[in-house]
């Protein structure tokens, strides 16, 4: 009788269970979503390919590229300094020829940790000429 009289005027006693059932339904999608997006952000984050350099320690880096020079029989007889700083590498002192600079360069590069190289040397004969020009007394 009563469900009659609800009926009748238009209030319907099945209306907690289908809100209930609505809610389950949102939750279970709401779930969903998060787990497709969690799954998506991990697959997207395996598929990048970085460029991971070493971090290598100054002095020993330092070492590193100094073997390196003296390990190469093109480079033998060469007079240059190596620091090392952060992974820059400076080389300063003198070279004889520019394709044992660039042969240098090239096998600093190559050394793992180097980030890059600050070319401090001069050609011999400028090396030379240098203090030359520095001693001479100015003209009056």
């Amino acid at each position: 009788m009563i469900t009659g009289l609800l009926y009748a005027v238009g209030v319907d006693h099945h209306q907690p269970q289908r809100m209930r059932h609505m809610n389950q339904r949102f939750s279970r999608l709401a779930l969903n979503l998060v787990l497709a997006g969690t799954l998506s952000a991990a697959l997207l984050g395996c598929g990048k390919e970085e460029n991971i350099t070493p971090v290598v320690e100054d002095s020993v880096l330092t070492s590193n590229v100094k073997a390196a020079i003296a390990a190469d029989p093109e480079l033998k007889g060469l007079d240059i300094q190596v620091a090392a700083n952060a992974g820059v590498v400076e080389l300063s002192g003198a070279f004889d020829s520019y394709p044992k600079l660039d042969r240098a360069l090239s096998v600093v590069r190559g050394v793992t940790g180097v980030k890059s190289v600050d070319d401090k040397t001069i050609k011999r004969e400028e090396a030379a000429a240098a203090p030359a020009t520095a001693a001479a007394p100015a003209p009056q």
